[in-house]
């Protein structure tokens, strides 16, 4: 499975896709998604966000001298990890600067300063210039701007106001928009009348590109809605005279040469070159070369995990009660079609409907997006390890409803194609039936053994203060003591509300449930949003007790080495973990 979270994130590995998708002559000839373009030495670039750094450096080494100047802006400490990787390091006589902004995730002066000397090098341009702009995820901070008459803490005191009233994120990105001179198409309006092409790397599914990153090239036909928004909230009549002199600064006329009748730049290109739809197709690939059958779900999946959880399970078990011929084509469709995670459609029903004849190795279904975020920050962990976790509880509840469910193998890989989940080291977790349950039954199976544990201690001290036996008795007392302490700080639903469930990971079977990807600092400088592979495979097992709790056929990995094992051809790509049978026997819970 980690396998195929791979394969995906290299689909749209930053330092490759790049030259994937814009293809240059060597000579004059700039060619992107079919459409061409003349270089005359009359190149400028910008980009903003971490994965820029590739984007942009790979860039300027594939049109070589018709760069004229360009310029990076990323989050601090990115700059010094190019020294990981050589591939990275730009040319010798580079044209590019770089620039690092933020702290600890928040804009600062140095934002504005970097962002009001691009405004006034975009001026400048002329009209044979071309304007390359590349963006890509968690750029907030780094194209925070304000006009010269508000401060950065005037900006930033707004959209925490907002936030603190339960406002939208769309209704905070309006308001973000007027009250900045980068975003909301201002960027654009600076460069006319060169010629702007925008390249993106989008970790935001299902929103338009033209929204991505504020927009910083695309005109925002909502900036006009910042007052009145404000006002509903019950915040503009507390604004400063200054900020509101910029939310009510009108528009450009409504006859603007510079857009088309659909209110869109006419002097502006856009293409998204890497997005979770390609990081899908990525997985599917690797799934197939694998023997596996892969079913592409939902490239856009949102929501909350709890909900993506249970939708989720609520999938797997239909395809599984379909192929034991237990529902219908109907039955499924009307089961799904008004979820709002895994919304299917009659066609897809009939598509993916399945049969065992045509499971190979195994199913995998695809899915990718990004759940709502959390608040993680006095926490440790992410919505992928938290998805697991939950998905975990949500399948062992479904095989109690339908038993049958219990012949079938099924776990779930979630993963951050960033390399990283939240605010922890990890891209992301697996989850299976005997995950959190398992936390939960090794926690009661350690509170009964201290309670007996106890009360034979305190007999022996009685009868025999000084013997080794009671010496003993002690110390095992003592130590499931220890243990039941350490476990109680892991329950799963004391994690999950505090949202620290990557200390519950790295508790339990020395952490091999994490996810890792990438190298050196685990960041894989790729980011198009998360991805998650849930495998069913139909577990026949006849190895004569093979599991680890039959007590069966084992090696000194507690896995099974009956070779006629019927199961043991149908192994995941990454190989169980020790102390556990294909992933669904309980989980062997050690504490660090």
């Amino acid at each position: 499975m980690k396998t195929i979270i791979e394969a995906g994130v290299e689909k749209v590995n930053a330092s490759t896709v790049l030259l994937n998708k814009i293809k240059f002559d060597g000579k004059s000839t700039l060619t992107v998604q079919d459409t061409k373009y003349k270089l005359q030495y009359n190149v400028h670039m910008i980009g903003w966000g971490k994965e820029a750094i590739m984007l942009g450096g790979a860039f300027e080494k594939l049109i070589g001298k018709h760069l004229k100047k360009g310029w990076l802006i990323v989050p601090r400490k990115t700059i010094f990890n190019m020294w990981n990787y050589p591939s990275w390091l730009p040319k010798l006589d580079t044209r590019i600067t770089y620039a690092e902004v933020g702290t600890d995730g928040k804009p600062d002066e140095k934002s504005v300063e970097i962002g009001r000397k691009i405004v006034e090098y975009c001026r400048g341009l002329m009209k044979n210039d071309i304007l390359f702009v590349i963006l890509s995820g968690g750029t907030d901070d780094l194209l925070c701007c304000p006009p010269k008459t508000i401060s950065v803490k005037d900006k930033l005191d707004v959209l925490a106001t907002l936030k603190a009233s339960n406002a939208t994120c769309k209704d905070i990105n309006v308001v973000r928009n007027k009250l900045s001179i980068l975003r909301g198409g201002y960027l654009a309006r600076f460069a006319y009348p060169a010629k702007v092409i925008t390249l993106i790397m989008s970790d935001t599914p299902g929103d338009t590109i033209t929204e991505f990153a504020g927009g910083p090239t695309t005109n925002d036909t909502r900036h006009y809605l910042a007052p009145s928004i404000l006002r509903r909230y019950k915040i503009y009549d507390k604004l400063s005279n200054n900020v509101k002199e910029v939310l009510e600064k009108k528009a450009p006329d409504i006859m603007d040469p510079l857009l088309y009748e659909n209110k869109e730049f006419n002097f502006v290109d856009i293409y998204e070159i890497a997005n979770i739809p390609e990081a899908i197709e990525g997985m599917s690939e690797a799934a197939f070369k694998l023997g596996l059958v892969s079913i592409k779900l939902n490239p856009s999946v949102s929501g909350s995990v709890r909900e993506i959880s249970r939708e989720y399970a609520k999938m797997a078990s239909l395809l599984i009660l379909a192929v034991e011929g237990k529902i219908t084509k109907l039955e499924m469709y009307e089961s799904m079609k008004e979820s709002n995670v895994m919304y299917l459609t009659e066609k897809k029903v009939h598509e993916i409907f399945p049969s065992k004849e045509k499971w190979g190795l195994g199913l995998c279904l695809l899915m990718g997006g990004r759940p709502d975020v959390e608040d993680y920050e006095n926490g440790d962990g992410g919505p992928n390890q938290e998805l697991a976790l939950y998905f975990s509880f949500d399948w062992y509840l479904r095989t109690k409803q339908y038993p049958i469910l219990n012949e079938y193998v099924v776990w779930i890989l979630a993963g951050s194609t960033s390399g990283r989940d939240g605010n922890s080291q990890v891209a992301g977790a697996y989850g299976y039936s005997s995950l959190g349950p398992g936390v939960y039954k090794r926690f009661k199976e350690v509170s009964r053994a201290y309670e007996e544990a106890k009360v034979k201690s305190k007999n022996l001290e009685k009868l025999q203060p000084d013997s080794v036996e009671t010496k003993e008795a002690v110390k095992i007392c003592t130590d499931l003591k220890i243990e039941m302490d350490k476990l109680s700080v892991i329950m799963p639903d004391r994690v999950l509300m505090k949202h620290n469930v990557n200390s519950m990971y790295l508790n339990i079977n020395d952490g091999d449930e994490l996810l890792e990807l990438g190298t050196g600092t685990g960041y894989t400088y790729t980011n198009v949003g998360d991805l998650h592979i849930i495998r069913i495979v139909r577990f026949q097992c006849n190895c004569d007790g093979s599991c680890v709790e039959q007590g069966g056929l084992q090696n000194q990995t507690d896995i099974c080495t009956d070779n006629e094992c019927s199961v043991n051809p149908r192994r995941p790509v990454d190989q169980p973990k020790p102390h556990c049978c294909m992933r669904i026997t309980k989980p062997k819970i050690k504490i660090r």
